[in-house]
């Protein structure tokens, strides 16, 4: 399942919130947040260091598989 909303991620404890989220278990859902995501995709539209950030909180989420970031001003998409 594929979410392009205001939900947000939740992993070990937190939330994240990001522009698009495959859920990796669509039968647990919950109404703001995903369990256990597969894919987080996220803009970032500031600098680098911002997508160090993301990357260090993404990196917590067991479930998660890949995830990755695009700058808003650039053509470019980073996978992890």
């Amino acid at each position: 399942m594929v979410i392009i909303s205001n939900f947000k991620a939740y992993g070990n404890g937190d939330f994240y919130h990001a522009d698009l989220i495959v859920n990796g278990n669509p039968a647990i859902t919950d109404t703001y947040f995903i369990r256990k995501p597969k894919l987080i995709i996220q803009g970032l539209s500031d600098a680098r260091d911002h997508a160090f950030m993301k990357f260090s909180y993404y990196e917590r989420i067991t479930s998660l598989e890949e995830h990755a970031t695009f700058e808003l001003d650039e053509m470019e998409v980073i996978v992890y």
